[in-house]
């Protein structure tokens, strides 16, 4: 599902005399809907208006294109039409500013070229190296032979994932501020969904301003200790990358890089982990595959070249994504009038 976002009311209103939507209630529009039930909400709407519609949402038009062929124009973007970094800086932008996600067109394929470094076959089966210890550790605290009449599994799997990221992105355990750290991450995420998006005390924007703070803080204090004795953790590696000039990230590009990747790594991984519990609850027969195939390692733990061998795990895994992603929408706005099933779309 994509929203696209029309900032400009004249062109909003000029686009709704053309295509089918509807306004909703009052201010609101249909923000509840998007924010508490959005696959329902698309495909209600989709049914009853087509694939193309409007809707009123955080007081603006966003114009919603639904199914295959509307994210294969809008992920593949040939025109260099739609933007990241304008559609996700309305609802994160102020809390993961400058994230891989909210760069666009060649600025992005320049840090995305930077980052690639760190991310090489060499590097990625040293990660699988540091994350088995952390992962044996988390499930040794959820195996601790008492009975349980009901297990939790949001928390566990947020404080296993937070524990994986720290260990393999950072290169040290956390210590007394790792909660801190930990609902840091939360509130930048929720402020995303705030209704009210200016600082009032208490409300999620407020706190959701406070917590970059603090992640800015925790991560800046770090940087320079890095570049002077790297590790080979991701934020050493952003640290050190460079590209085939010998261009390199500036401390503050580290700092955007690593707060967002955290939270990708802390909260859809997250996400998808709960997502894959639920699917394998309701489906038997699939945890029993899934047992099957890892017993057949013969190993306690896999390690980065018995990961093809896991092809059950990584089917359960993409049928749990589609099923039920992390991110229900994709929001862009277009820097350039755009057609699409007959329709155009304003800038």
């Amino acid at each position: 599902m994509i929203l696209d976002l029309i900032a400009d009311q004249r062109a909003g209103q000029r686009l709704k005399n053309t295509l089918p939507g509807e306004k909703g209630l009052p201010l609101v529009g249909h923000s509840l809907d998007f924010l508490y039930r959005p696959v329902e909400t698309a495909l209600r709407f989709e049914s009853k208006h087509g694939p193309v519609f409007w809707l009123s949402i955080f007081g603006m038009t966003a114009v919603v294109m639904v199914g295959p062929d509307a994210n294969k124009r809008v992920l593949l973007d040939r025109e260099k039409a739609f933007s990241n970094a304008r559609g996700w800086d309305f609802f994160i932008g102020q809390f993961f500013k400058r994230g891989i996600m909210l760069l666009d067109f060649d600025e992005h394929r320049f840090h995305r070229g930077i980052m690639q470094a760190a991310f090489k076959k060499q590097a990625l089966m040293q990660y699988v190296g540091r994350m088995n210890p952390v992962i044996q550790g988390s499930l040794n605290t959820w195996c601790d032979g008492r009975s349980r009449k009901n297990f939790a599994v949001l928390p566990h799997f947020k404080q296993m994932t937070l524990n994986i990221a720290t260990e393999v992105f950072m290169g040290e355990r956390l210590g007394p501020e790792a909660d801190a750290i930990n609902q840091a991450f939360v509130d930048c995420v929720l402020a995303g969904t705030a209704l009210i998006r200016y600082p009032v005390p208490g409300g999620r924007w407020h706190k959701g301003l406070k917590a970059r703070n603090k992640l800015e803080q925790f991560f800046s204090s770090r940087v320079v200790e890095r570049r002077r004795n790297p590790g080979s953790d991701l934020f050493s590696q952003l640290c050190l990358a460079q590209d085939e000039n010998g261009r390199r990230f500036s401390d503050a590009d580290v700092v955007n890089h690593m707060i967002f990747l955290m939270m990708a790594a802390h909260d859809t991984s997250t996400l998808t982990l709960c997502a894959m519990f639920y699917y394998l609850a309701k489906h038997p027969h699939w945890q029993q595959t899934l047992r099957e195939e890892s017993l057949a390692l013969n190993k306690p733990a896999a390690d980065y070249a018995d990961l093809d061998r896991l092809t059950g795990i990584e089917k359960v895994m993409k049928e749990a994504l589609r099923l039920m992603p992390p991110v229900h929408g994709i929001p862009r706005r277009t820097v350039k009038p755009v057609q699409f099933n007959d329709v155009t779309i304003p800038e």
